[in-house]
């Protein structure tokens, strides 16, 4: 392709900070040329992922993993790991597990937030000096015991997690809120499927960022500013949260209509509960799936 001819006009990555710095021109996004981007709070205009976005990106929406339970078996869902741990008895055979051999990210994900809600802080430490802490170990040992309380055989992809739902074998699981929700509504899951978030967190704050190539003719860039503008006004951006129950990118929450609320934790309590990115690490995921076998019951 030749500069001004790209194959795409707006982008949607999956890591606008990843963009950034490969260094691919993009354009620089404010209120002048999109401006509903005046609703986006200027933490998340300036960085993601601890990348400084230079004014590349704006923020179309935020989600995260949550505790998934199906209402109908689940009345009372633990408000926090410890006590999912301590009623874990309670929930036997019904816990819903992605192999920690798997290759969707829930099969780290599940394991790094469970070890993450007892080891808090301390997760920051690198995992050389971390699985010798007695705390460490504890807390492995707890989700090895955790484990064999799970529904099995455990679930191979997120695809038999959906089917366990459906039959009624799993009845809590922890897994994407966007997805599993607007499942429930396609009819792909029960739609008495709910999501509530552990107070140590269900994972950090997953972000969707919006950009326009600096390269395309500006005939081009023009309409690519009107789409991104339309995305982020009042009526999509509350079709996010009603329809797919991604939080919105701009500050409208005192919009969303109360009943979504019955679905999903305000936004709030998962700023609250999120789990801080630099607990995110590339050692700690590659110490589980190296530990994958440790973690079959």
């Amino acid at each position: 392709w030749k500069p001004g001819q790209g194959d795409f006009h707006i982008l949607f990555p999956k890591s606008i900070a990843t963009w950034v710095k490969s260094g691919v021109p993009l354009e620089t996004l404010n209120a002048a040329n999109v401006p509903n981007s005046a609703k986006i709070l200027p933490e998340f205009l300036k960085s993601d992922e601890g990348v400084d976005l230079q004014g590349k990106g704006l923020l179309y929406w935020r989600t995260s993993y949550a505790l998934i339970h199906n209402s109908q078996y689940v009345k009372n869902p633990p408000k926090s790991w410890h006590e999912f741990y301590d009623r874990r008895a309670e929930f036997k055979g019904h816990i819903g597990l992605i192999r920690p051999d798997a290759k969707s990210s829930s099969a780290w994900r599940q394991r790094l937030v469970f070890l993450n809600a007892f080891l808090k802080d301390k997760m920051a430490l690198p995992i050389e000096q971390l699985e010798k802490d007695p705390a460490f170990q504890d807390a492995w040992n707890k989700l090895k015991d955790f484990t064999k309380y799970a529904k099995a055989p455990l679930a191979s992809e997120p695809v038999n997690l959906f089917e366990d739902f459906n039959s009624g074998d799993t009845h809590i699981a922890l897994y994407a809120q966007d997805y599993s929700l607007w499942s429930a509504r396609q009819g792909t899951m029960p739609p008495t499927i709910r999501a509530t978030y552990p107070e140590e967190g269900a994972d950090e704050i997953g972000t969707g960022y919006l950009a326009v190539p600096a390269n395309i003719p500006p005939e081009y860039k023009e309409v690519a500013f009107k789409v991104l503008n339309y995305l982020l006004s009042d009526d999509q951006q509350i079709r996010l949260i009603t329809t797919m129950w991604q939080y919105p990118g701009t500050e409208i929450t005192d919009q969303v209509p109360a009943i979504a609320w019955e679905m999903v934790p305000k936004l709030d309590v998962l700023t609250k509960t999120a789990i801080p990115r630099d607990r995110i690490r590339k050692d700690m995921i590659d110490y589980i799936k190296g530990h994958a076998k440790e973690l079959l019951p």
